[in-house]
């Protein structure tokens, strides 16, 4: 998303040429309350994240970003000083979900539907100092 591109303060080039210094966060999930215990789970995923990401990409990560939706305010990010750079557009109404990865270049042309804000998530982000 544009977001993350303006705050890292990148155009679409050279974020391709680092993506891989960006890590997704993609799930983040607690079912049971702990005080505390989401903010000391991310302390050591930015701990070991840059250690294991190494070990397997050769890359360094240098950024971990997530999406939070569901009603959730992505409260454990922000007790963990995540910064909050955004949203995302969402999808349109006729569309559960979208797949870039999956689907052909034609197919998604033929189905494009801009996005009207439905399934909205938040980006947040964190920089790996």
């Amino acid at each position: 998303p544009k977001d993350i591109l303006r705050y890292a303060g990148m155009k679409k080039d050279v974020y391709k040429e680092n993506f891989n210094e960006f890590g997704n966060n993609w799930r983040f999930c607690m079912t049971k309350s702990i005080k505390n215990a989401g903010t000391q789970i991310l302390k050591q995923l930015r701990k070991q994240a840059p250690i294991e990401w190494k070990k397997k990409y050769g890359d360094d990560l240098k950024w971990l970003i997530t999406f939070v939706a569901g009603g959730n305010n992505g409260a454990v990010y922000k007790a963990d000083n995540w910064k909050q750079i955004g949203e995302t557009a969402g999808l349109a109404k006729e569309r559960k979900s979208f797949s870039v990865k999956w689907s052909s270049a034609e197919y998604l042309k033929e189905t494009f539907l801009p996005p009207t804000g439905e399934n909205k998530k938040i980006i947040f982000i964190k920089r790996l100092d």
